[in-house]
């Protein structure tokens, strides 16, 4: 938002800003730098539940209760949609639902219509993995109870969504209303995905797992070939120089991260990297919203059009999966795979896990399939 602002760029944000927002040496009036428009809630945690929250509105706090009309998703969407009626062009606008994150509240207009799914049962629920990571092996298989809830957990969670899709309507026929629909890029993306039963491993989103670290990315607007799939190495850090790129912002050198566009537009004809870091880095505590009691330790995590590398430390080792052949990374394949490869692997991945800036796009661009590693 700093940047965009300094290129002249109205800027405007609605929903969750960071986890630990406003900190405690801030007042619940703060707004961050770079925002002319900036709506959030206050700190703590009730927000998730969507009511009886509280509203910065620029420096102005308002309360909210516990009527159908102040379910949090549906105020912020309103919020959007008055702040679109005026929009100069071109802006920035940032919409940032809480949703469906735990506990997954749904607008009663939604409760109980999902009433009787399941969490999927792909191969990887409440299985056991060949070679497993030490963290993991001693997981048991999850009972008849806890399938049950996890269950339950994943109605809400669709619930939820739907009211979440509900907001994506009404900002894209705004759009249309305010005649913006054809010449706005719209981004529809996660920080992160979430895994119910998969591995054994009751709900969470720590683990290095696809079900954890692929998530979706939507683009619609001008230029854009509709129904399009691009598979590339992709990642959020690539959302930041993209947007600043688009709308004519400079950027720091330090910043790690790609320009999307030139793939998106011409994605045979562009160079890209070869791989992706996912790292955990710390232990979540019982005070965060996404406590789980059980979770994967510290790892960084390269991952690749073929491989998924993860390496948990000294004590714990390493795995390597075969995406081609094992899309569900059950079979940790680190014993059995040319260890060329490995080795590629491993030092693209403690690359990653140092760079920064320029360095970053090199790391990213090293070779993992085989070929001869390059001296140093």
């Amino acid at each position: 938002p700093v940047w965009l602002s300094e290129a002249g760029i109205p800027t405007s944000h609605f929903g969750k800003y960071l986890n630990g927002f406003p900190s405690r040496k801030q007042k619940p009036t703060y707004t961050p730098p770079g925002w002319a428009n900036f709506v959030s809630t206050t700190r703590g945690k009730v927000a998730y539940t969507g009511y009886n929250y509280t509203l910065n509105t620029n420096g102005t706090l308002q309360k909210y209760g516990d009527q159908p009309t102040d379910f949090l998703e549906d105020v912020l969407t309103a919020k959007t949609n008055e702040w679109l009626e005026t929009a100069t062009d071109p802006f920035y606008l940032e919409f940032s639902s809480y949703l469906p994150h735990s506990p997954a509240p749904a607008a009663p207009r939604f409760t109980g219509t999902r009433a009787g799914s399941q969490a999927p049962r792909l191969p990887n629920y409440n299985a056991f993995g060949i070679y497993e990571p030490a963290w993991l092996k001693s997981q048991p298989k999850l009972g008849a109870k806890q399938q049950s809830n996890l269950d339950l957990l994943w109605t809400r969670r669709l619930e939820s969504a739907e009211s979440m899709a509900d907001s994506f309507h009404a900002i894209m026929a705004q759009l249309e209303t305010t005649g913006h629909l054809d010449d706005t890029l719209v981004i529809i993306t996660s920080d992160n995905g979430y895994h119910v039963g998969s591995h054994r491993i009751p709900s969470g989103k720590h683990p290095p797992y696809r079900e954890d670290s692929v998530v979706p990315a939507i683009f619609i607007g001008p230029g854009i070939a509709k129904g399009a799939t691009i598979d590339a190495m992709t990642s959020t850090i690539d959302l930041a120089p993209t947007i600043a790129a688009i709308q004519g912002a400079a950027t720091p050198a330090w910043l790690d991260g790609r320009n999307l566009m030139p793939l998106l537009l011409d994605p045979e004809n562009t160079p890209w990297r070869t791989g992706v870091l996912t790292e955990n880095m710390a232990a979540t505590t019982p005070d965060d919203p996404d406590y789980s009691g059980f979770e994967a330790p510290k790892y960084d995590a390269v991952r690749t059009q073929d491989y998924l590398y993860v390496d948990y430390g000294r004590k714990q080792g390493a795995a390597l999966y075969n995406l081609q052949t094992d899309p569900y990374e059950m079979n940790n394949v680190i014993r059995s795979t040319d260890q060329t490869i490995v080795r590629q692997l491993a030092a693209q991945a403690k690359a990653l896990a140092r760079c920064s800036g320029e360095s970053c796009r090199v790391a990213d661009s090293m070779p993992n399939t085989g070929a001869a590693v390059p001296s140093p």
